[in-house]
């Protein structure tokens, strides 16, 4: 499955207000659009690093995920639930070496769940996806920074996702980020919900800093 859908885009609006808000903190200066000043930021990995840790933490985030929850429900006729946490991801010209390589999300979900995901962006500009005409791979080797890539020789579709629309896929899709594409996008994951549930498929991990921290704490 890969099919474009419309997002509300007045929780867009207040999404993309709730992290405009965030980076006019963080820079100490007043924001109102990613523009190239923005990007331009973003080299300085402590910054980078920064921005998107408190971009995923906006609340707002939140509600846009419940919201097309519903609407994925409807779509499929399925009860869902949260496969992984939604993210917001900044990517660009800035850090390719974290752009995604060719790969399926299935591939961090278990083999007897079904998995669905939703990419749209959330800047001005749009953003593009890149989707393999196959999904069956038999090249697979470790990667650095995602775990695991596809190193098929596979021809890839461009697809483009204007402001207010989003991509639902299949957890089996192959496909991979464009480089050299400046863009703030917002990836969500729901698994369908049955009575063969076990257990959920994100857990949460203590901060090491603030485990060892407490560990040493004289009470």
């Amino acid at each position: 499955m890969n099919k474009k859908i419309k997002i509300n885009k007045r929780n867009l609006d207040l999404l993309k207000k709730d992290c405009f808000e965030v980076a006019s903190i963080i820079f100490k200066k007043k924001l109102d659009e990613f523009n190239n000043d923005f990007y331009k930021k973003l080299k300085n990995k402590n910054l980078r690093s920064k921005i998107f840790d408190c971009f995923n933490m906006c609340l707002s985030l939140q509600l846009i995920n419940y919201e097309i929850s519903k609407t994925i429900e409807k779509l499929i006729k399925k009860k869902i639930i949260n496969w992984t946490y939604p993210q917001i991801r900044v990517d660009g010209t800035f850090a390719n070496d974290f752009s995604a390589p060719p790969h399926k999300d299935g591939w961090i979900l278990n083999k007897d769940k079904k998995g669905y995901v939703v990419w749209f962006p959330i800047n001005k500009n749009g953003a593009s996806l890149l989707l393999s005409n196959k999904n069956t791979t038999k090249n697979i080797i470790k990667d650095k920074y995602w775990g695991m890539k596809a190193i098929d020789d596979l021809n890839y579709e461009e697809v483009y996702l204007k402001y207010g629309e989003a991509l639902i896929f299949d957890k089996n899709l192959l496909h991979k980020s464009k480089i050299n594409q400046n863009r703030i996008t917002v990836q969500c994951r729901f698994e369908e919900f049955n009575n063969k549930f076990k257990k959920r498929s994100v857990n949460q991990v203590i901060d090491p800093e603030v485990k060892k921290y407490w560990e040493n704490k004289q009470l």
